[in-house]
């Protein structure tokens, strides 16, 4: 019985109910409040590499149409531009550790994507 009296006593001291005001008051709010500010974050930083990746996209579509490179693709910048597009994942990551050996596949994988016919001006190659 008195160890149920002292737990009694414990739950109704002065020090068990601040510390559960500071829990209530000062953490769980933080939390909340590091949880928000992380998911809008996370959500601007995507927002603003997806549109650093659709310029890019814009700017080397326009290069091949320039370079006509769908038919000579011996160009050194646009082969090295696609590179890089290609070594961004889709979750905005680098994969700069795996090396694109087959620089054909490259050149397929940019013909597969289907907004690009939107940026490229001529319309014979589309």
């Amino acid at each position: 019985m008195s160890k149920f009296k002292t737990i009694k006593d414990f739950l109704h001291s002065l020090f068990f109910r601040l510390v559960l005001l500071f829990i209530l008051i000062g953490i769980i709010p933080g939390v909340i409040l590091r949880a928000g500010v992380l998911n809008s974050y996370e959500q601007r930083a995507v927002s603003i590499k997806t549109s650093e990746i659709l310029s890019q996209a814009k700017i080397l579509a326009n290069q091949v149409v320039s370079n006509d490179y769908l038919n000579n693709t011996e160009s050194m910048i646009i082969n090295a531009e696609l590179e890089q597009l290609s070594k961004i994942s889709f979750l905005g990551r680098s994969q700069c550790g795996s090396v694109e050996t087959n620089l054909t596949s490259i050149y397929e994988d940019a013909g597969s994507i289907l907004v690009l016919g939107q940026w490229v001006k001529d319309p014979v190659l589309l």
